[in-house]
């Protein structure tokens, strides 16, 4: 029988509960092997199988330790209903609903923690070659190319992780609408700021629309008062649906504003949405 998957990463179960909370003793991996192998693939996905397998070679450096902490945590967060499930057909006691979104909520939030600081090290780092990934690729072809430059336009938390999710968004909305305003703004620098905005606002929508509110910045999560542990469905929708509109709209401003810019070169365009102000909707507090 193959070896267990887990332990490319993790020579003992002593290691893997040092990256995961909450992971009982008696846990195998021959037990975790199905959802294991599902969360390595979403991770390779991301930063590509020859950079996993150089930080699977390395020995006690910071990215190995995200890695595992990054995997630990993905694994944990599927597997924590089966356990649930489990432990209460054994009579080992019973998970409360808001117990179980708890310990979820724990799990997603070290993930994207542990891999937003993983891949600020594959960024950063030339030995690792991220530009020659198929993900760094895809970034080098972008407007907004880099966390930087998102944060520019609107504050993430630098979630490395959201940024990444965002590049087929980003280049799907630059294909369908954004490439030709572009090339509209070749000679009016002046513009760049607010077509860059708009293409930021309307990225954020999108992932409103398609994320699940777990995937979004902290800055974004932080909106919904329904996000922790009890979540109704239909109004935390609404209010996600609300704030994608609102940023679409936003959105939609900026670009008539251009319009009617290059339509007349002495129109001075005011965005109207620097999220600094405080009169803004969504202004940032410190």
């Amino acid at each position: 029988m193959p070896t267990p998957i887990l332990y490319q990463l993790f020579p003992t179960l002593a290691d893997f509960r040092e990256s995961a909370p909450n992971v009982e003793s008696t846990a195998d991996f021959k037990a975790l092997n199905a959802t294991a192998i599902s969360t390595r693939k979403t991770i390779v996905g991301v930063i590509s199988e020859p950079i996993w397998n150089k930080i699977k070679s390395e020995t006690d450096t910071d990215a190995l330790m995200y890695l595992r902490s990054a995997w630990a945590n993905r694994t944990m967060y599927a597997q924590k209903i089966f356990v649930a499930v489990n432990n209460r057909l054994e009579k080992k006691g019973d998970t409360y609903k808001y117990e179980l979104e708890a310990m979820k909520r724990q799990y997603i939030d070290n993930y994207h923690n542990a891999m937003d600081s993983l891949l600020q090290i594959l960024s950063n780092d030339a030995s690792y070659d991220w530009e020659s990934s198929w993900m760094g690729k895809q970034m080098a072809s972008l407007k907004i190319k880099s966390v930087l430059d998102f944060e520019e336009y609107y504050h993430i938390d630098t979630a490395y992780l959201y940024f990444t999710r965002t590049v087929p968004i980003q280049k799907k909305e630059l294909l369908l609408t954004f490439n030709s305003y572009y090339d509209k703004i070749t000679d009016r620098e002046d513009l760049l700021p607010n077509l860059n905005t708009a293409l930021v606002y309307t990225i954020i929508a999108r992932t409103l629309q398609q994320f699940d509110i777990i995937e979004l910045p902290p800055t974004i999560r932080n909106y919904f008062d329904d996000n922790t542990l009890s979540r109704n469905g239909k109004d935390e929708r609404d209010a996600v649906n609300n704030m994608a509109d609102s940023f679409l709209s936003d959105a939609d401003s900026l670009l008539g504003n251009i319009d009617l810019a290059l339509t007349d070169g002495t129109t001075n365009v005011d965005t109207g949405t620097d999220v600094n102000d405080e009169s803004n909707k969504y202004y940032l507090m410190g």
